[in-house]
């Protein structure tokens, strides 16, 4: 019989749980939205749920997010951990937010990183690699080529899932037009596929209204300068 379901620290919104179930019956499947829209939240949720319930086969989360600037880490001074402590530190902080950040759940989480059944990794870390009966979570990949995402698809071994999160105005590749998030259309109608694309806002309201305004104003500037 399986576990009793999560208590989560944060819960879900109604627009989440809604994409959370259809998410539970697809392999590949692709988070949209803006800023706050609760993307990688969701993403999150989902995978400590399969990972922590009895019921299931998954026995690993792989979360891995590209590096714009370099995937190359070796200029960092210190080990391993030390280069990669600013870039995991993002997504540990949404790990322990979501699902509690008492001693006791935070010893448990930093305890499966310890035997790498949590792992966080740049995306140049999983070539070669087959994902097996895990969760892989595929942050801010608005920042991945279309190379770098047909690569990550080409590792799902069996019994895995993939879940891609990221945002189509939040594009910080040289070449904007270069990123994956530009193909996700393209796989509209594969059976394999799930795409949502999250409207809701979880952080404050000036978020979207400022954002808007920015970016209307750029685009304003842009065309006179086309003209």
């Amino acid at each position: 019989m399986g576990k009793q379901p999560i208590k989560f620290n944060i819960p879900l919104s109604a627009e989440q749980k809604e994409a959370k179930a259809v998410i539970l019956t697809k392999d590949v499947n692709f988070l949209l939205g803006g800023e706050g829209s609760g993307k990688t939240m969701l993403s999150v949720n989902v995978a400590l749920d399969l990972f922590f319930r009895k019921d299931t086969h998954y026995d690993k989360i792989i979360i891995t997010r590209p590096a714009v600037a370099t995937e190359d880490f070796g200029y960092l001074p210190g080990d391993m951990n030390d280069k990669l402590g600013p870039y995991l530190a993002p997504i540990y902080e949404t790990i322990t937010d979501i699902y509690g950040n008492t001693d006791v759940k935070k010893n448990k989480i930093a305890r499966h990183f310890e035997n790498n059944e949590i792992r966080i990794l740049p995306i140049a870390f999983t070539r070669g690699v087959t994902y097996s009966n895990a969760i892989v979570i595929i942050d801010e990949f608005q920042n991945c080529t279309q190379h770098q995402m047909e690569m990550i698809i080409g590792r799902l071994g069996k019994s895995s899932k993939l879940i891609f999160a990221g945002s189509k105005v939040q594009i910080d590749l040289p070449r904007k037009s270069s990123s994956a998030v530009h193909s996700v259309s393209k796989l509209e109608d594969n059976e394999y596929t799930y795409i949502k694309e999250l409207q809701s806002n979880h952080r404050h309201a000036a978020v979207v209204s400022i954002l808007d305004t920015l970016r209307k104003k750029e685009e304003q500037y842009e065309e006179r300068k086309d003209s």
